[in-house]
C-alpha cells in the first residue's frame, strides 16, 4: 500500500530517536542492537528486490500459459484436425513447469524473509541486552524498556523498510510500463466499406509450399 512509501524517510528518524533513547539506557550496547537490525533490514530489502523479477516474469508466463489455452480451446476443430493435442500439452506443459519453478524460488525467498523477521528479536537479545546483562548486572527495568524500544526499531527496520523498498521498485515498473505503453505508436484502423473490391499491397513479399 502507499502507506508504507513514507517509511523511507520515517525510518531513519525512528532509528535516530529508539537509539538516542536506548543509549540512555544500555550505553554503548545500543549501537550493537542497531547495527545487527540494520544488518538484518538491509538482508530482507535485498531479498524484496530479488523477488520482484521472478513474479514480473511469472506474470508474463501466467498470461502466455492462459492466451495460449485460449487460443487453443478457440481452435480446437484445427488441433484434433492435424493431430496436434501432444505438441500443444507438451508446450503448455512446460511453461507450466516453468511457472512452478519461478513460483517455488519465490517462495523461498519468502520463507527467509518471513524467517528473518521472527529471528530478528533473537538476535538483539544476543547482541545487546546479554551483553549489557554481563557487565552490568541484571536491572529488570532497562532490560524490558530497552527491549520495548528494540520492538519498534525491530518492525520498523525488518517489516516496514522493506517493504517500502519493494513499494517503490513495484511502483517504478509499472509506471515504465505504462510509460512505454503510451509512447508505443498508433496505428490507424483500417476503414472497411462494402463497396470495396480489391486491395492494394505494396512493398509485400509473401511465399507458401504448394
Amino acid at each position: 500500500s502507499l502507506g508504507l512509501a513514507h517509511f523511507v524517510w520515517i525510518t531513519p528518524l525512528q532509528c535516530i530517536l529508539c537509539t538516542g533513547l536506548i543509549w540512555e539506557l544500555i550505553e554503548v550496547n545500543g549501537f550493537c542492537a542497531l547495527a545487527a537490525l540494520t544488518l538484518l533490514g538491509i538482508l530482507q530489502a535485498w531479498l524484496s528486490l530479488k523477488m520482484g523479477p521472478p513474479r514480473a516474469k511469472r506474470a508474463g508466463l501466467i498470461n502466455r500459459r492462459l492466451a495460449l489455452t485460449s487460443e487453443i480451446v478457440e481452435n480446437i476443430h484445427s488441433v484434433k484436425a492435424y493431430g496436434w493435442e501432444e505438441v500443444m500439452e507438451t508446450i503448455i506443459k512446460n511453461i507450466r513447469q516453468d511457472e512452478m519453478t519461478l513460483t517455488r524460488k519465490i517462495g523461498s525467498l519468502r520463507y527467509f524473509y518471513s524467517a528473518s523477521y521472527f529471528f530478528s528479536a533473537i538476535l538483539v537479545i544476543i547482541s545487546a541486552i546479554v551483553p549489557h546483562a554481563i557487565s552490568n548486572g541484571i536491572i529488570l527495568r532497562r532490560i524490558f524498556t530497552t527491549a520495548s524500544y528494540c520492538v519498534v526499531l525491530r518492525m520498523t527496520l525488518t517489516r516496514q523498510l522493506p517493504g517500502s523498498i519493494q513499494m517503490w521498485y513495484d511502483t517504478l515498473g509499472l509506471v515504465q510500463k505504462i510509460e512505454d505503453f503510451l509512447l508505443k505508436e498508433e496505428y490507424k484502423v483500417m476503414d472497411y466499406s462494402l463497396t470495396t473490391v480489391g486491395l492494394e499491397m505494396i512493398n509485400v513479399s509473401a511465399s507458401w509450399d504448394e
